[in-house]
């Protein structure tokens, strides 16, 4: 049976296209048939991964990422009913969202098992995560306490201030691992050139790799964390 897992959360920076990437990249390495879905205007995921795509045939290497799909957040009805059509035939369905809360949000969420809300220990990423789990709490009791929704509290930005306040004030809510790496030092390797973070540790230079590995194993628990947890719904 598919397995739907949407990213959502109410502030756009926070690390929904970094998680999805990764957790795309982990389940096809694991074997799994996924079918990816980019529902942001900005089309995120999409574009990050055509610089895999470009980064992977310039350096002649092979690569299994599934293709990126986009989906567009104008659609005002039938959109649980869309989503659940395009998961069809695979094992998983990752949905990548824009930072907000829509009804088309809503209807995202109402098509998925799990919503995984990232968050960093800021004021701004914070408030709209915890603002996020409230409103699908209430979905959850609409739809027959679909989907679980769970928080991925990520280290704050290098540079950035962590603020003990407003981590404890989400320390109440259910989580996945306690902390992950969003912005590993080899940005360049991540981000420009489209790779996951899952891989950081397997692609580059020698000193590359030695860079990323922690980071990559970080990322890697987290991801094997949300498909053991998926697979119990």
């Amino acid at each position: 049976m598919t397995k739907i897992i949407s990213f959502v959360v109410g502030k756009g920076g926070g690390g929904k296209t970094t998680l999805a990437h990764s957790l795309i990249k982990y389940a096809t390495d694991k074997g799994l048939k996924v079918v990816a879905l980019d529902a942001d205007s900005n089309l995120s995921l999409y574009a990050q991964v055509e610089r895999r795509r470009e980064y992977f045939s310039d350096n002649n290497m092979q690569d299994d990422y599934p293709i990126v799909e986009t989906v567009s957040s104008n659609m005002k009805t039938g959109v649980t009913d869309y989503v659940q059509r395009k998961a069809k035939g695979y094992d998983l369905c990752i949905v990548d969202t824009a930072g907000a809360f829509t009804l088309f949000h809503e209807a995202v969420c109402m098509a998925s098992n799990l919503v995984i809300i990232p968050t960093m220990f800021q004021k701004k990423f914070t408030i709209p995560a915890k603002e996020t789990f409230d409103i699908i709490s209430e979905i959850q009791q609409n739809n027959g306490g679909l989907p679980i929704a769970a928080l991925a509290k990520l280290n704050t930005v290098k540079g950035s201030v962590r603020n003990k306040e407003h981590e404890d004030y989400l320390s109440e809510l259910p989580c996945f691992s306690k902390k992950t790496t969003n912005y590993p030092a080899l940005y360049s390797l991540s981000d420009l050139n489209g790779l996951s973070i899952t891989e950081l540790d397997s692609i580059g230079s020698k000193a590359e790799k030695e860079r990323g590995e922690s980071c990559a194993i970080q990322m890697r628990q987290l991801c094997q964390e949300i498909l053991d947890t998926v697979e119990q719904l």
